[in-house]
This record gives structure tokens, C-alpha cells and sequence, in this order.
């Protein structure tokens, strides 16, 4: 049975007294007597009022027989260890069978006094209702906060977490809630400014919401994780009262994707205004050519320069070439951006200037390129040994039958070709078997950390470089040198010529070449082809 309630026994002879048979008759409750073997032996008119059954039908038949199937168990066994007098009542809820079929819940609290129980019940249907619908409330809700991706917590009055779901739980890098609870938020993982600043507990933006009571939302901020990484989140705060003061209500997401889609498209957006710009500046011939020298080691003589394109803008400013080439690649711009360089190029060299000229892929790989640079030579009266053409790993792997078609064809005119990065990719010795390259430009990777933590390496890179390109009669050039420490370490390895800021950063062509003396007979090594 269900929650029962003792009814005085009366007098040694077990008389009871009139007002007590009245308030018996009168009772709200449901109060009544039962035996050890399973029947009710005395009900007050209140069950009937409850149930719609009469007292003598509730009587006729094991008590068990109204009990709801699915409470039975239940009832039997609190039946099977009753409470006997003078120790501690134990309420009891179950459903029993109303004489229209339906069923109402009932709490009894009894107790077992000489083989009689005595009990007063009474209907809670409506608050057992309430409260299942309670339970069912905070399950649903239970379901939801652990079923959601977005993270949630709550603070107490002090601050300290007495609630976070598992979602907030993986994206703070936890492995289980216990790890966060009764922390405080702003010592464990939001202590510091999305630009890596620190800043006290009174400044923290969450522990404002508890204390002035106004909620927030922050479209971009830090949290930090269990290991010590910072994740990009947004968060929303609001204030919660509790019984012994404010608390607040976190909600916070991870925009560490969004924030790479945002980046994604600003850089496609800046990417396409950028192709405009590239556009315009080919139709108006705003570009100009800038020039590093390249230096024999062994002399300190500029054996010929480089020659680099940068952007002119409408108001006059010059714009480094890795601001706008690579655009100018993903977007099919750069064979015209090439052809322009060699174009501008062909004056310098027609003036007798020696020349370097770098080559996309998707120029090199362009069959009419070639036909283009004998027209541009014939144009300008050069002579082909003054010009070298600069080629990296990437651009031969775009296209290699083409590109070596066209490394032959200007080998043949007498131009140089250097490859340039040269070390860098896995094919870069095999290309040495058939590309008649006459120089190889050691990637400055190599050049630049002859000191550092990996200089033993990098020298015998070097060194293997050079003792290659001199049995298949090429020349070496180390890019990126810096230092005259560095300038004194190639030597010793026997690079023979050098290119970086130790000599000089790239200045705009006119200048360079304005203080550079033509030669009338070019001679820089590997400008020539092999063979008569």
C-alpha cells in the first residue's frame, strides 16, 4: 500500500470513544484499518467520495485488487515489511482503480500495530500529475542541454560553475564535468582578451553579468582549453536570481570554422578586387621593374641582376609583387603580367644590361611563349646571352614536355636557364638529367641557417649541390644571403655566386642600371649553351 496514517486505537478494550468514531466518519482523509492477510477492515466514507466504490466493495476483495498492475509490486512489498508502532512512518504512493476505470494516485503513510495496519491516504493525483509533468519538463530539458552543440553553463552567487553540459564540457578540452565544477570561469578558462591580453576578474565581461545584473553577447572572444590552446567563441549572458543571490546563465559556441570562412572569403573578396586592379594596371603599363644583384663570390663582381615586377597604384605608390602575383596566378592574369616583364626587360638588355627574368608555369607552359621571346629579342636587338631565364620546380611540374621544348629552344638561342628553389622539391635532381639548365639557384631554406640548429645538414646539402652542378658544368648561386658570416661559409662550400640583402635589397631598375656600366661583350658564366 501507499502513504497510510495511524488511527488511535481507542481504550485497552479497543472501544473507541464517540467523538473519535465521528472524526473518523467526518475525515477528509481517507482513513481506515487492514489486515495482515490483505483486506481492508474498515473504511471512512471518504473512500467512497475518493474511489466511487462503497466501503463493502472495497472490502470484498484483497486490497491488491485496486492497485494499479504496475504499482503491485511495489505495494506488496512495502505490505511484506511493514512499519511497526513507534518507529517512523514510510509514505507510500500507488494508483488505485476508481469505479469508473480510471485511476488515482494515492499517498498512505501506515503503520502495523497487533497484526492491524492502520493508515490515513489521500488523492494526489493532482499533484503527482504536476509533478510528472515536472520530471518530464526536466528531462526534456535535461535531453536538450545534453543534446545541443553549443556549450552552457551556469554560475552560483560566487561565481563558481554548478552546471556546465557535455558540449561545453569537449569544447573546453575536459573530460568530464566534475573537472570544472565549483571552478570559477574566469580563473579557469576566460582570463585574458581575444588578443592574448590579461585583464582582472572585474574586467572579465561574464563576471560583469552577475554582478551589475545586465546580460550580453560578444560576437568574438577567447576561451582557453584544458591544454592551454585558446579557442575563438561568441557567447551570450544573462543574470538568473537564486534563493541566496545572482547568478548568470552562459551559452557560448565555438566560431573557430566560422571565423576560417569569414577569412576565406575576405581574402576571395579582397582576391577579386585585386584582378580589377591587376587588369587596370596592364591597360595603363603601371608596372615597373626592380632589380637585385647577383655576385660572384669569388670577386664581389655583379655578374648580371634580377629583375622583379611591382605594381604602380593610380596615386603613384609602388606595390610589392606578393601582394598581387599570386592573384594574378589563380586567376589566369599572369602570362600577360610575364609577357609585359619580358617586354620592359628587352630594354634594359637591347641597352646591354645583363638581365634575369622570372617565369610562371602557365607562361612556361604556353606554346607560343617562345615565338614571343624571339620576337621580343629581334625587336630589341639582344643579345640572347644577356638574358636569363629563371624557372622553379613547380613551374616544369605544370607542364614538363612544354616547359622542356621551350628550355631547349632558348638554350639553343644562346640564353641561360637557372632553376630556381633549387633543393626543394623531390624532383629537382631528376630534372638535371634532361633540362639543360646552365644554373642552379640553392633555395635560400638552405642558405639561410648555415649557423643555426641544423647548419650541419644544410652544408652537406649545399655541398652536394655544388659538387653536382660541377660535374655537369653548371654554376651555383645561393639565394638569400644575409651576412658576411654566411657569405664566408658558401665560400668555403664553393658556391660561386650569391643573392640577397648582404648585397643589396631589390631598387627600382632605372636607377640600378643608370649606375651600371653595359659591357659590350656579355661573359657571365652559364649564359652560354655547352657545345660549339
Amino acid at each position: 500500500m501507499t502513504s497510510l496514517s495511524v488511527v488511535p486505537s481507542g481504550d485497552q478494550q479497543g472501544r473507541r470513544p464517540d467523538a473519535v468514531d465521528r472524526l473518523f466518519d467526518f475525515s477528509l482523509d481517507m482513513l481506515g484499518t487492514a489486515s495482515e492477510a490483505g483486506f481492508f477492515t474498515r473504511l471512512n466514507p471518504a473512500w467512497e467520495r475518493t474511489l466511487g466504490w462503497t466501503a463493502e466493495e472495497l472490502m470484498s476483495k484483497p486490497y491488491i485488487f485496486f492497485v494499479h498492475p504496475d504499482d503491485v509490486d511495489a505495494t506488496l512489498e512495502f505490505a511484506a515489511h511493514g512499519v511497526e508502532a513507534g518507529a517512523t512512518a514510510v509514505p507510500l504512493e500507488n494508483r488505485y482503480r476508481t469505479r469508473d476505470g480510471g485511476y488515482r494516485w494515492i499517498r498512505w503513510v501506515s503503520v502495523l500495530e497487533a497484526g492491524v495496519w492502520y493508515f490515513v491516504a489521500r488523492a494526489v493525483t493532482a499533484a503527482k500529475a504536476a509533478q510528472i509533468d515536472s520530471d518530464q519538463d526536466a528531462s526534456v530539458l535535461r535531453a536538450i542541454l545534453e543534446s545541443v552543440a553549443d556549450g552552457l553553463y551556469v554560475t552560483d552567487c560566487a561565481g563558481a560553475l554548478t552546471f556546465i553540459n557535455p558540449a561545453g564540457v569537449r569544447l573546453l578540452g575536459y573530460e568530464s564535468a566534475d573537472e570544472l565544477l565549483g571552478q570559477g570561469p574566469h580563473a579557469t578558462f576566460h582570463h585574458m582578451h581575444r588578443e592574448g591580453a590579461t585583464y582582472g576578474v572585474d574586467d572579465c565581461p561574464l563576471t560583469m553579468v552577475r554582478t551589475s545584473g545586465h546580460p550580453i553577447h560578444v560576437d568574438e572572444d577567447g576561451f582557453c582549453r584544458k591544454d592551454g590552446t585558446a579557442v575563438a567563441v561568441s557567447y551570450s549572458s544573462a543574470p538568473v536570481t537564486l534563493r541566496d543571490g545572482r547568478g548568470s546563465v552562459v551559452a557560448f559556441r565555438d566560431i573557430t570554422e566560422q571565423k576560417r570562412r569569414e577569412l576565406r572569403t575576405r581574402r576571395e573578396l579582397e582576391a577579386l578586387s585585386w584582378v580589377g586592379r591587376i587588369r587596370d594596371a596592364l591597360e595603363e603599363h603601371r608596372y615597373v621593374l626592380y632589380a637585385q644583384p647577383i655576385v660572384s663570390v669569388a670577386t664581389g663582381e655583379t655578374i648580371h641582376h634580377e629583375l622583379l615586377v611591382w605594381m604602380v597604384s593610380p596615386a603613384g605608390g609602388v606595390i610589392a609583387p606578393g601582394a598581387f602575383l599570386p592573384v594574378a596566378e589563380a586567376h589566369g592574369l599572369i602570362q600577360e603580367i610575364d609577357r609585359e616583364v619580358f617586354k620592359m626587360a628587352m630594354v634594359y638588355a637591347g641597352a646591354g644590361h645583363r638581365v634575369a627574368v622570372n617565369l610562371s608555369a602557365d607562361s612556361l607552359s604556353e606554346p607560343g611563349l617562345f615565338r614571343y621571346v624571339e620576337t621580343q629579342l629581334v625587336a630589341n636587338a639582344v643579345d640572347p646571352t644577356l638574358v636569363v631565364f629563371e624557372v622553379t620546380e613547380t613551374a616544369l611540374i605544370h607542364n614538363e614536355g612544354v616547359a622542356q621544348v621551350f628550355i631547349e629552344n632558348v638554350r639553343r638561342l644562346a640564353c641561360g636557364v637557372a632553376l630556381d628553389d633549387f633543393g626543394t622539391g623531390y624532383g629537382s635532381f631528376r630534372y638535371l638529367k634532361h633540362l639543360p639548365v646552365s644554373m642552379l639557384k640553392i633555395d635560400q631554406e638552405f642558405v639561410q641557417d648555415l649557423e643555426g640548429e641544423a647548419s650541419q645538414i644544410n652544408r652537406h646539402v649545399i655541398e652536394a649541390i655544388v659538387t653536382l652542378a660541377r660535374d655537369m658544368g653548371q654554376k651555383t648561386v645561393a639565394e638569400g644571403v644575409e651576412t658576411e658570416s654566411t657569405l664566408q661559409i658558401i665560400r668555403e662550400l664553393g658556391v660561386d655566386y650569391a643573392q640577397g640583402y648582404h648585397f643589396a635589397r631589390p631598387a627600382p631598375a632605372d636607377d640600378v642600371y643608370a649606375a651600371t656600366k653595359p659591357r659590350e661583350r656579355p661573359d657571365a658564366p652559364g649564359s652560354r649553351p655547352e657545345g660549339p
